[in-house]
């Protein structure tokens, strides 16, 4: 009799089926032990904070891979790379930033100043004037304009757009300083006057802005006044030769100044 034996049957192996999916995502929270998005995002802006800008860049370029539209990455990625004087990175961040929120005066003012970083400079006035139909009051797109103006030699915009900055904050001392030494390059010393007594006005330690001063009294022949800002200057800061020099010129400039002393 012939004895038959069962077929041997080889133990049921249960494969899992594994999204695709699974191991990129596996290996990003492998790189990160596991940090939720938000803890990782807050890290990388402290690296931004800490003027770690490199380092910083690294990280929200990961976490920018991960969440392409989130606010707060892009800005800060945009941020990072103007740290490091990356205008044409920055620029890219800026553009990926205005497109999640449009309406973001911030946004389009440092877009124009990447644009000016890389010489772009009628494109960066056209940003800068993004800025200001969303935010009429944006003192420093007003100012980035004059001083954009200035530089490409047209010079009663570059007036014009001082003159607004100061409309909108006149103790902003860059643009008094600026439209005041505009005026005196054009000659014109009665206008230039203000824009320097206002700077001293607010920071009488100024001493830039003081001998400015001087020299526009000189040049507008008002001596008496000349001299009493001589003497406010020498008791701020201790004059060297060359400076002397310089006030002994517009003694000498205010004697011989056609202009009627006041």
């Amino acid at each position: 009799m012939t004895v038959r034996h069962a077929p041997v049957i080889p133990p049921l192996r249960i494969v899992f089926a594994v999204p695709a999916l699974v191991f990129p995502m596996l290996a990003i929270l492998a790189g990160c032990g596991g940090k939720p998005f938000e803890e990782r995002r807050s890290e990388a802006i402290a690296l931004y904070e800490n003027g770690s800008f490199e380092d910083a860049i690294d990280k929200l370029l990961a976490l920018s891979n991960e969440r392409k539209r989130d606010f707060e990455t892009r800005y800060y990625l945009a941020r990072s790379y103007e740290g490091v004087r990356d205008f044409s990175n920055a620029l890219d961040e800026w553009d990926a930033v205005i497109q999640i929120r449009p309406v973001f005066a911030e946004g389009h003012y440092r877009r124009g100043n990447c644009l000016a970083g890389l010489n772009r400079r009628k494109e960066a006035l056209a940003a800068w004037n993004d800025a200001l139909v969303i935010q009429p009051n944006y003192k420093e797109a007003c100012f980035n304009s004059a001083v954009t103006h200035e530089q490409m030699e047209q010079y009663d915009d570059a007036v014009t757009w001082y003159a607004r900055t100061i409309a909108i904050d006149s103790t902003f001392l860059p643009a008094q300083h600026n439209l005041g030494l505009l005026l005196q390059k054009a000659g014109e010393w009665e206008y230039a006057l203000p824009r320097f007594r206002a700077i001293v006005d607010l920071n009488p330690k100024d001493a830039a802005a003081r001998m400015n001063l001087i020299r526009t009294l000189g040049r507008l022949g008002r001596t008496e006044e000349m001299e009493e800002e001589i003497e406010k200057y020498k008791s701020i800061r201790q004059v060297s030769d060359r400076e002397l020099d310089s006030l002994e010129s517009y003694r000498a400039m205010a004697k011989s100044s056609p202009a009627k002393a006041r």
